[in-house]
């Protein structure tokens, strides 16, 4: 039990905070994306491995279960939340990729949910549920992967970045424990993740900008 608290600090707390460390000293983010795919790979073979895991969560998609009409008005509410919010601060950024970069907006559009989402939905709901829900219920859970998908971005420096994916985290968490489906939370992280982009929010988690 002590262990399993032991690898979750260290692998989602002390890990991201000194991969930010040391991104900073060097000034260099250009292994990020690697990185993510190799971490992926990682959890994936120690997940498939393991007789206790339960494979059909990787390929599960249930789009008849009651929680995908939650998940659709949910994201609905919350990205007219985010235009809104990103109209009224930052007018110019607003819309800007789609008007300045449309072919770049459409790549994004095909590419973010299997490229980014997917391996980070390996990482912090597959893998994590599946070797810390033993020693969480499920509001802690729900708030330490909240808190893990956050720290998971403190490289990008900004408390924005920080918060958003931190409470994407928790909804992104919620939605694969009520369904067990991996897929489904990664549509939903995609959704999020476009959204973002498309509003004009997107520089917060790629380009470290200031709020």
């Amino acid at each position: 039990m002590l262990g399993r608290w032991l690898e979750l600090a260290l692998l989602f707390g002390v890990v991201p905070c000194g991969f930010a460390w040391i991104v900073r000293r060097i000034d260099y983010r250009g292994a990020m994306f690697p990185l993510l795919w190799v971490l992926t790979c990682v959890c994936a073979v120690i997940l498939w491995r393991d007789p206790s895991f339960d494979r059909a969560v990787l390929y599960r998609l249930p789009l008849l279960h009651p929680h995908v009409s939650l998940v659709v008005l949910r994201f609905c509410a919350l990205s007219l939340a985010l235009a809104l919010v990103s109209r009224w601060t930052s007018p110019a950024w607003f819309l800007w990729l789609p008007r300045n970069q449309p072919r770049l907006w459409w790549l994004l559009l095909v590419g973010y949910p299997w490229a980014s989402a997917l391996p980070q939905g390996i990482i912090w709901r597959v893998f994590f549920v599946h070797r810390y829900a033993p020693i969480l219920d499920h509001a802690l859970l729900l708030a330490a992967g909240g808190v893990a998908f956050g720290l998971a971005h403190v490289a990008f420096r900004n408390p924005i970045a920080i918060a958003m994916t931190a409470a994407g985290g928790v909804l992104f968490l919620d939605t694969y424990l009520t369904t067990e489906s991996m897929l489904l939370a990664t549509l939903e992280h995609g959704a999020y993740g476009i959204a973002v982009f498309t509003f004009g929010l997107g520089r917060f988690v790629y380009l470290a900008a200031r709020p």
